[in-house]
């Protein structure tokens, strides 16, 4: 994977997360808020019902799970990073795009915030 392929994933996920996360979560997110523990999502969805029932943000949000063989940690460089999908198993060092985002960049956590909140704007 390389930095572009990384950044139109976490766009997707942004997108979506302004859309499915109520609004009021999105406005008080903050840069030590942990976003999907902060974010509450709204009561319908446009995505198959029967499929989401009872799921968090992650499932509606996320275009999949990012993994590698190396931990995902600061410093990790993007090419190491791979693209898994279903099922969205959130342990084995595997995280969503915008989570493996902020954890490979931090310093873009209050630009990330505010893409988020953008659609209130």
């Amino acid at each position: 994977m390389n930095k572009e392929e990384l950044e139109k994933l976490t766009k997707h996920e942004i997108n979506f997360l302004r859309y499915y996360a109520h609004r009021d979560s999105r406005d008080t997110l903050t840069e030590e808020s942990d976003i999907y523990e902060h974010l509450i999502p709204i009561g319908y969805t446009k995505r198959s019902v029967v499929l989401l029932r009872d799921h968090p943000l992650v499932n509606r949000c996320a275009p999949g799970m990012i993994t590698s063989d190396k931990p995902i940690e600061y410093g990790l460089d993007v090419s190491e990073l791979e693209q898994a999908t279903f099922p969205y198993d959130r342990e084995n060092n595997r995280f969503t795009p915008l989570e493996t985002y902020l954890i490979l960049f931090p310093e873009k956590k209050l630009e990330v915030i505010k893409s988020i909140q953008k659609l209130n704007k």
